[in-house]
């Protein structure tokens, strides 16, 4: 199946590499840290054209520019994602898996990267004291959670030996909107899946004031 349609821009997003190309744990977080700038500024130039100046977002201090961003990702996300939600595509373990085939697919799973690094720098640069990391609490191991092993955001004041450690697994939120989409489901918010990590310093973001939908 090829989703894309002749009208669609994102034909075109260049394909880039996996992060965990060379494996999971410590060489997917080097190779993240590698080209994280890389990933930033391409997907940036695809942002601007939805009017969304991620440069500006990233830099700004108040939460409501969080929040205001992460609103303008949830609509260019559903309003651009669909065209190129191919359920084929839409299986973690496709996603996660150490080769992504060449052509469209590859496109579509890097652009899927991309979105999850521009959320967890937006979450690490309003959360002072985040930071990309692997996940290696102990609860985590024990109790199967997907995201162990994986590099996501997380805290790294807080023991491995906590029972019930915050993360938030910026690249894999990205591909489950893609999935919810590509199912027809409706996905929540980006901001809901940051709630374990902004809730005791942002809560009131959580609150929707009127009309903000």
């Amino acid at each position: 199946m090829r989703p894309f349609r002749r009208n669609t821009p994102l034909r075109a997003y260049p394909a880039d590499m996996r992060p965990w190309r060379a494996g999971p744990g410590e060489p997917a977080l080097e190779a993240l840290r590698a080209s994280r700038l890389r990933r930033l500024q391409r997907l940036s130039g695809w942002l601007s054209r939805s009017g969304i100046d991620l440069a500006a977002a990233l830099d700004a201090a108040e939460p409501t520019a969080l929040a205001e961003t992460l609103r303008a990702l949830d609509a260019w996300s559903l309003g651009h994602w669909p065209p190129i939600a191919c359920r084929e595509w839409a299986w973690p373990e496709k996603f996660h898996a150490g080769d992504w085939p060449d052509g469209e697919q590859a496109s579509v799973y890097t652009l899927l990267v991309d979105t999850g690094v521009v959320l967890g720098e937006l979450l690490r640069r309003h959360r002072p004291g985040l930071d990309w990391a692997v996940d290696t609490y102990d609860a985590h191991g024990a109790d199967g959670v997907a995201a162990y092993g994986r590099v996501l955001i997380l805290d790294p004041a807080v023991p491995l030996g906590s029972l019930t450690p915050p993360v938030y697994d910026a690249i894999d939120e990205a591909f489950m909107r893609y999935q919810s989409l590509a199912f027809n489901d409706v996905p929540g918010r980006f901001l809901d899946g940051m709630r374990p990590l902004l809730w005791d310093t942002h809560r009131h973001l959580f609150v929707d004031p009127p009309n903000s939908h």
